[in-house]
């Protein structure tokens, strides 16, 4: 037989339930007990944060490696008021509790916090990591959370990015197919449809419904939103020809 400590007991526990509560959603508070039970387990402690607003394949792949540096990965998220003061009063386009929550059901995410700021300076004096990890894009910009991590002892890793994985730009197609929807629907000649105005509304509410019903789902990754670009091209195709019925007729009338 073998003998286990209280915090190994309070740690196997956690894990089980990991995939099926928010248990792994922390406070400043929670997170500055738990960190010293694992610092005094002599385990190594990986800190990154961001935005994570529409997750891809980028980020999975990013939160990855970074696990791999270490045995418990926490990571920071930004609030949504930190977002918008960062990016902008559109974003984010998830709110900060479903962003923390697709996080937190992620196997390599061991613990997930919010902050304020609009670094995460506060939270890292806390955590005192072993590792802060930061992707690729960051080599050669100031790193305003460097010091606070070296007085510490810590290390910054950084971690080469998924090409042409990134929010912005899956933010980006969308308003193009967006927009491009638009366009269609505007040069269609509203003389020859009286109930053009009607067609057009009902396609943008089928638009509207689409988007929110992906991004209310929690699961936002790319194989989702290839699907939802390709029903929606469908469904424009099915509108053209009926446009373009309508317009035969129209003339053979």
């Amino acid at each position: 037989s073998a003998t286990v400590t209280l915090d190994e007991i309070v740690e196997y526990e956690a894990s089980r339930h990991k995939s099926t509560s928010d248990a792994h959603i922390k406070s400043f508070d929670d997170i500055d007990d738990i960190v010293k039970r694992y610092r005094k387990n002599g385990k190594k402690i990986v800190f990154t944060n961001g935005c994570f607003d529409i997750l891809h394949v980028g980020h999975v792949n990013y939160l990855n490696e970074a696990k791999k540096l270490g045995d418990f990965l926490i990571v920071g998220v930004n609030s949504d008021e930190s977002i918008k003061r960062l990016k902008g009063h559109d974003r984010p386009i998830n709110c900060l509790e479903d962003r923390m929550y697709i996080l937190n059901n992620l196997k390599c995410v061991d613990l997930v916090v919010s902050f304020d700021e609009e670094d995460p300076i506060e939270l890292i004096k806390i955590i005192k990591p072993h590792y802060h990890v930061k992707g690729s894009d960051y080599k050669n910009k100031p790193l305003i959370e460097r010091e606070t991590i070296e007085k510490f002892g810590g290390k910054v890793v950084f971690v080469d990015l998924v090409e042409g994985k990134s929010t912005t730009k899956t933010i980006k197609k969308i308003n193009f197919v967006m927009k491009k929807t638009l366009k269609f629907l505007s040069s269609c000649h509203e003389k020859q449809f009286s109930n053009f105005l009607i067609i057009k509304r009902i396609s943008f509410v089928y638009l509207s419904l689409k988007f929110l019903s992906i991004f209310s789902s929690g699961n936002l990754f790319n194989s989702v939103f290839t699907f939802w670009i390709n029903d929606f091209n469908l469904f424009i195709k099915k509108l053209s020809l009926t446009f373009k019925s309508y317009a035969k007729s129209t003339k053979s009338s």
